[in-house]
């Protein structure tokens, strides 16, 4: 199963730490923009976007997905939502989105502070409403992604299993084993011994979402600086399965 993604290049300029704890990553300013669409119709027009960048690498993995994140920056400008996605350069860009009652503001942010991503352009060119208004502040914070609370049975669905007990337990198994060596090859720097400590200390965590979350919870905390590129991880894991067609022993 072809797990292994080709994003292994990173830029050399991560993100700061943040206060706010371990395994948690704080961006720069963002670039501004106000448009007087809805939220869902500003989301639509980002997706459409990111889907003309290129062919997806699998059917069911988007080039737009949900942030793990958090907002160490004043409550006006605390995002509704916030997404994570492969920009036209190939490297990971960040988007927030706040529902206001005129439409929706929205910061882009790169991991270089740049903020002069064409995906700005291109919003305006889909979004004629769509304006700059300056800059986000420095109060994104990113964590590790999220895992919805019904990732394993979502999974078996898409499959067109039947959604019982060893159908349920197959697939969180597999996801478990998936989530630990997606992990490890973010650690092809570190000596065998800590890779094989990584393993070993996540082989006998309990089955479903929440053995998941701990296992990104874990890489984060490990360096700061993968955080923004293990987003897709539970988009990109389930994509591959679905992609196979199968489980494993199925």
């Amino acid at each position: 199963m072809g797990l292994f993604s080709s994003r292994s290049k990173r830029r050399d300029d991560s993100p700061a730490t943040n206060p706010l704890g371990a395994g948690t990553a704080k961006l720069g300013l963002g670039r501004r923009l106000r448009s007087t669409k809805d939220l869902g119709s500003a989301i639509d027009d980002l997706r459409a976007i990111l889907e003309s960048y290129g062919p997806r690498q699998y059917p069911e993995l988007p080039r737009l997905v949900a942030s793990g994140w958090d907002w160490a920056g004043s409550p006006d400008q605390k995002p509704t939502a916030v997404f994570s996605g492969t920009m036209q350069d190939g490297y990971p860009g960040f988007v927030t989105l706040r529902d206001t009652p005129e439409g929706t503001e929205g910061g882009i942010y790169d991991l270089a502070g740049e903020m002069t991503l064409p995906l700005v352009g291109h919003w305006k060119q889909r979004d004629g409403s769509l304006s700059s208004i300056g800059q986000v502040e420095a109060g994104l914070v990113i964590t590790s992604p999220p895992v919805p609370d019904d990732y394993v049975e979502e999974l078996v669905k898409r499959l067109g299993l039947p959604l019982d007990n060893d159908n349920w337990t197959k697939a969180a198994a597999e996801l478990q084993q998936m989530f630990v060596l997606k992990a490890v090859t973010f650690m092809q720097q570190e000596s065998q011994s800590a890779v094989d400590k990584f393993i070993d200390d996540h082989k006998d965590l309990p089955l479903g979402v929440e053995g998941l979350r701990l296992v990104l919870d874990d890489l984060a905390r490990w360096k700061t600086g993968v955080i923004p590129y293990i987003q897709d991880i539970p988009p990109r894991v389930r994509a591959l399965i679905v992609d196979e067609g199968s489980l494993n022993g199925s």
